[in-house]
Formats: structure tokens, sequence, C-alpha cells
């Protein structure tokens, strides 16, 4: 499948947390937006269809703002209707194939949920996806029975082939993201390690402290 040219999640990729209201969600999204993260995930499934479409509206508008990104998890109606960037489709959402067939004149960047699987994340990107998210990298408490994704999945030859991008998702904090990282993650996908408001700020600078000095090392053994 032709790709259309999409900027892929890199760095910090920040996923909505549960429990906050819609007003203390945009001042948490502020508050990362300040400290230079641009990539967005809104996963609230515990709402409504009007909740969801009025907070990701406000949410789309405050990214735009700020030339941030918003992806939307699972529903490429609500993704569409809001304007958003891009949309997550995991394992028991939409089909890749479906999605082609009956939005095929749509124009979002698509990431894949592909869990622990190399082959399941090769036949995404054959199928359209743009980035895919391989996880639980470590125990998480927002999935806690999901299965182990080993660090070495992104260090496959592949992935040097096919450009696509590469998220890692599950159980990541300041205190493991480095190794994520050297691995070969584009992006980091977090949830539960930013949904403290008191300490947001700092677990921020913490993560970002930790991309630039990846990049860096990349770099220099390049």
């Amino acid at each position: 499948m032709t790709h259309i040219k999409f900027a892929t999640p890199t760095g910090l990729y920040a996923i909505t947390p549960e429990s906050l209201p819609l007003q203390e969600l945009l001042g948490w999204a502020e508050i990362l937006l300040q400290h230079g993260v641009l990539w967005f995930q809104y996963r609230r499934k515990h709402l409504s269809a009007p909740r969801q479409l009025e907070e990701a509206r406000c949410l789309q508008e405050l990214l735009l703002e700020h030339h941030g990104y918003l992806i939307i998890n699972d529903n490429v109606d609500l993704a569409l209707e809001v304007n958003a960037y891009g949309v997550h489709l995991g394992a028991e959402d939409l089909s890749l194939s479906e999605l082609a067939k009956h939005y095929h004149n749509h124009s979002l960047m698509v990431g894949a949920s592909c869990y622990q699987s190399l082959e399941l994340a090769q036949r995404a990107h054959e199928n359209g996806a743009h980035y895919v998210a391989f996880g639980s990298v470590f125990p998480s408490t927002t999935k806690p029975h999901a299965l182990a994704a080993p660090l070495t999945l992104f260090r496959s030859h592949e992935w040097s082939i096919a450009q696509v991008g590469l998220v890692a998702i599950g159980g990541i904090t300041p205190h493991n993201a480095a190794q994520v990282l050297n691995a070969g993650a584009q992006a980091i996908a977090v949830v539960s390690a930013l949904s403290n408001l008191e300490r947001l700020s700092t677990t921020i600078q913490q993560f970002q402290q930790l991309i630039t000095e990846s990049r860096m090392h990349h770099d220099h053994v390049q």
C-alpha cells in the first residue's frame, strides 16, 4: 500500500488520563504543551459519545493553537468529526482493511497496536499503518494482564526498510524509559506516569531529559 507522508509520534506521546474532568484535562494538556510535548492520544472510553465529542473538540482546538497533534483512540468517526491528525486502532477495533474499505477517502495518520507481535506489525504496515505500537514493554497498571513485549522488537532490521514509526507503551516511567529509547523506540506512550498533576511538570522534565540524552547517544553512534 502506498503511504501518504505523515509525521509520526516522536519523544513523549501523552495519553489522556481517564479520571480528570474536562477543565483539568485541558489544564493537563496545557502543562505538557508548555514543556514541548506535541503528541497526544485521546482515550476516554468510559464517557458517552456526546461527552467524547465535546472533549475531543476542546482538546483539538487547544493543540492546534500550539501546533500539536491529536490522535483519537479506536474511533474513526470521532477523529474525522474533530479533524484530528490521526487515529489509533487496536486488534479489537476497526481493522485496517475495513478502514481502507469504508473510509477510503480519509486523510488520517494511522497507528496500530501490535502488542508483542512482529508479524502483526509487519502486516499492519503493509495495510496502511504509519506507526506501530508494541506493549506492554513493562508491567502496566492500565492493562495489568497485557503480555510482555520484548525490547528486541524495536531492533528488528526490518524497520530500516519499512520506515514505519515505532512506539512503545506500557508501564513506562522516568526510571525505565531510557531502556526503551535506547532499544530504538521513537516515541514512548505514557498514561499512568503522567496522571499525577502535582508532579506533572517534574515528570515531564525527567522524560524530556532522557529523550534528549537518547537522541544525543544515537547521533553520536551514527
